[in-house]
């Protein structure tokens, strides 16, 4: 894996958003929901060991901490040759207040960063 990759869906059997990235051994891909750095949702995918996602809220330009409630469900993450594939899934309107609600029919910021 030359660059990160992420494919965000709507699974309309689950009814949830699908995310699904690629991510190279050794390193992490961050998207998040908004415009810039401060109070906005993030989803971090690292890997590293065993691999992690957090579900994370930005406060300001450093690296994210850890949402209060975490929100991502039926995490999945296979490490395959040294790439690692992350498949999680999470409400499009969680209520939780550090969570950008998603919607179906408009278009939606996301930023990133590797």
């Amino acid at each position: 894996v030359d660059g990160q990759n992420i494919v965000v869906s709507y699974d309309f059997t689950k009814e949830k958003v699908k995310f699904v990235a690629t991510v190279g051994a050794g390193k992490w891909f961050g998207i998040g929901f908004g415009e810039g750095m401060i109070d906005n949702d993030m989803i971090m995918f690292m890997a590293s060991g065993e691999g992690s996602i957090m579900d994370a809220y930005s406060t300001s330009y450093g690296a994210p901490p850890a949402d209060d409630i975490d929100n991502m469900e039926d995490i999945s993450i296979v490490n395959e040759n040294g790439v690692y594939t992350f498949t999680a899934y999470r409400d499009l309107n969680t209520g939780d207040p550090q969570d950008f609600v998603m919607t179906l029919d408009q278009k939606m910021p996301f930023m990133w960063a590797e």
